[in-house]
């Protein structure tokens, strides 16, 4: 009896810590089929900017760059029967006949992009702000729901599992100002996302360097707004920055 006993929990045990290494994880994301992801960029204040990436065995995948309390990496597994509705869900949209990005008029809200692929391996993508057709309407708000939980766990593995980790350096960008703006009261608008004023690069010109914080909005994110600032005629990239001499 004892022998059957010792037996059994042995079995037990075994079963319990193959689970546990068989259990998805971030650590084999190379050996997961990517079916979703919802992504949340950037407004003109403080909306989270992250990517959230399902996978068909159920791991779910955050990623947060800004303004998001979960910053970093973190993961969860969703049950089999809400991953396939999910996915089921998705399967249902009309990609093929949705455009890449629909139309908006409110440029400093932030962009919402459903990515999808099928079952056969063709990959869709659609991004919207204020306008969506209902059903990716409820889809992209479900996945944002799912983001948003708090069932997550922190992963603290390798950093460069998921990419390198970005450059919060400041980051340069030329702006041309209309005549007559002063680009140091102009600066003012845009002190919540810590962009500074650095100088103008020629006597009698129109054009300033100034610097972005990417811990808040980058440069990429940053420019669009300034293009649609009625005292900008334009905005570049610079150079990255780098010691002056």
């Amino acid at each position: 009896m004892n022998r059957i006993l010792l037996t059994c929990l042995g079995f037990c045990c075994l079963v319990i810590y193959s689970c546990k290494i068989l259990a998805p994880s971030p650590e084999h994301i190379d050996k997961y089929t990517l079916r979703a992801q919802y992504r949340q960029d950037a407004c003109f204040g403080r909306c989270p900017v992250y990517t959230l990436s399902l996978y068909e065995n159920g791991l779910l995948i955050y990623q947060g760059e800004r303004f998001t309390d979960k910053p970093g990496t973190w993961y969860q597994l969703l049950g089999r029967s809400e991953t396939e509705a999910l996915i089921s869900q998705l399967d249902a949209l009309d990609f093929e006949n949705y455009p890449t990005v629909f139309p908006s008029q409110i440029p400093d809200m932030a962009l919402r992009t459903v990515s999808y692929t099928s079952s056969s391996g063709t990959e869709y993508q659609s991004a919207f702000k204020e306008q969506a057709p209902d059903e990716l309407a409820v889809v992209a708000d479900r996945m944002k729901e799912l983001g948003d939980s708090g069932s997550f766990t922190v992963y603290d593995g390798p950093l460069d599992l998921f990419g390198e980790a970005p450059d919060l350096e400041p980051q340069e960008i030329i702006v041309e100002l209309r005549a007559g703006v002063n680009p140091t009261e102009w600066i003012i608008n845009y002190s919540k996302q810590n962009v500074q004023y650095v100088e103008r690069l020629a006597p009698n010109s129109n054009y300033y360097l100034i610097t972005t914080d990417p811990n808040l909005m980058s440069a990429d994110d940053l420019i669009p707004f300034l293009r649609e600032d009625p005292e900008v005629v334009s905005a570049q990239r610079n150079r990255p920055v780098s010691p002056r001499r």
